[in-house]
């Protein structure tokens, strides 16, 4: 199939070439020169003139074939220079998809999103993403802000999976943020017993994480021993981190405290270099405590 993004990646074109440059006299002949310069086939170049007017989403395939270097940029670059990206929707209901593309270019270092989404159908989700071989991708510093993941996602997601993904990361990632909107997770039934990641020990230059506790406890913590569940937040951490912020703390307040008691105790041997602790809670008014020279601050909204 010629085209596999945009709001028509299943249509395929209704005109030959020929016919769709007849139908298309109003196109001045520098654009009708680009179309077929950058088309890979004479499908895509009907289905791009049939198309213009309709503007559909052709700029996600061009990034991934500026990032592949691929015809027409496998002898003319394009965007060398651009080292940012802001890939944004302005829907907050349905949101946007991501375009791989951003994480090819290979000048690219940073990469921030807003509004993204996968597909509410899991089985058209974008396979681009993992094309990109590991080591390719220039990009060292992602943000995304108010980004979802559908049921189907939710359904299918696996911390370890995630926790996996980062390990290639491990010798040089600083700074991570995994967090989530404030309606929080909805767990399905068929999820209720994920397990949380595994540790980040061996994160060796990691100073700054902030993570809520479901990533650490898992969906459903109650199942595990207590004096076992205390230790998983000190287990969690590297000795090099500096701070921490535990968001969205509500719903695992009682076993946080206790886990929180344990990291206390032990904070000067296990985790000598943390300084700040923050917790966003909801049912506390107590702005800050000071325990063993280590600040804790108790975000409250």
């Amino acid at each position: 199939m010629a085209f596999e993004d945009g709001l028509f990646w299943d249509e395929e074109p209704k005109h030959s070439v020929k016919e769709a440059l007849a139908l298309r006299s109003d196109l001045k002949d520098e654009i009708k020169a680009a179309i077929k310069d950058v088309s890979h086939s004479d499908e895509e170049d009907a289905k791009w003139l049939e198309k213009m007017e309709d503007s559909p989403e052709y700029v996600p395939r061009m990034l991934w074939r500026m990032g592949r270097g691929e015809k027409p940029y496998d002898s003319q670059p394009a965007l060398t220079h651009l080292h940012s990206i802001v890939w944004a929707h302005d829907d907050n209901k349905y949101e946007g998809s991501l375009a791989a593309g951003c994480f090819a270019i290979p000048s690219v270092r940073a990469v921030y999103l807003h509004r993204m989404s996968s597909y509410d159908d899991s089985s058209t989700a974008d396979k681009r993403l993992s094309m990109i071989e590991h080591g390719s991708s220039a990009c060292a510093h992602t943000e995304m802000h108010d980004c979802r993941l559908n049921e189907a996602d939710i359904g299918n997601t696996d911390f370890g999976v995630i926790r996996d993904a980062l390990q290639a990361h491990h010798e040089d990632l600083e700074d991570f943020w995994l967090d989530y909107g404030l309606e929080g997770i909805e767990w399905l039934e068929e999820v209720d017993n994920i397990a949380p990641m595994w540790t980040f020990k061996d994160f060796s230059k990691l100073r700054r994480f902030r993570i809520a506790p479901d990533f650490i406890f898992g969906a459903n913590p109650s199942q595990v021993e207590e004096q076992d569940r205390d230790k998983w937040l000190l287990d969690f951490l590297p000795s090099s981190i500096k701070i921490i912020q535990l968001a969205h703390c509500d719903e695992y307040r009682e076993i946080l405290f206790k886990a929180l008691e344990h990291l206390l105790v032990n904070n000067h041997t296990r985790v000598p270099s943390l300084s700040e602790m923050t917790l966003e809670i909801t049912v506390l008014a107590i702005s800050s405590l000071r325990f063993s020279g280590l600040l804790i601050a108790l975000g409250c909204r």
